[in-house]
């Protein structure tokens, strides 16, 4: 019989392990600057306003708010898609992503602070496609959001 001591150790390393798996940062899911809300998984290009707040993200067919844990932490990768065109995207105080990608030429990023918080499966690189143009006029920070081994 196991003494009450040894039984509530048990179920302290068995917490321990549970919060510790729990705490593993997942792989971000890819959102999509998509201005158009209810057109499923149609991207629409377009100038608005990059916050918690908007639905200005595409994720698999659902426009979403851009959502980050705190100041922090990233949970995305932010891709700007859809036509050519010229597009002014205003960033809303610090906004965190895991990396970004310009598929198409004529966003700027403006206002507030764009943190890169690359994780172990990401690798906080703005890049812009072949014969592509973005311009970057918001302050750019990069802290690195990989769990420690």
């Amino acid at each position: 019989m196991k003494s009450l001591f040894a039984s509530s150790l048990s179920a302290l390393a068995a917490s321990a392990l549970f919060l510790a798996a729990g705490s593993i940062s997942a792989n971000a899911a890819d959102y999509t600057w998509d201005t158009v809300s209810g057109d499923g998984a149609t991207i629409t290009a377009g100038s608005g306003a990059w916050s918690t707040t908007g639905t200005n993200w595409n994720n698999a067919g659902t426009n979403v708010a851009w959502s980050q844990v705190g100041t922090g932490t990233a949970s995305h990768n932010a891709i700007f898609g859809g036509a050519d065109g010229t597009y002014t995207v205003t960033l809303s105080g610090t906004t965190n992503a895991q990396s970004v990608a310009f598929n198409n030429s004529g966003y700027t990023l403006t206002a507030g602070t764009l943190t890169l918080r690359p994780t172990s499966t990401t690798n906080g690189n703005i890049t812009v496609a072949a014969g592509k143009t973005a311009t970057v006029n918001s302050n750019i920070s990069f802290n690195n959001n990989a769990p420690t081994t």
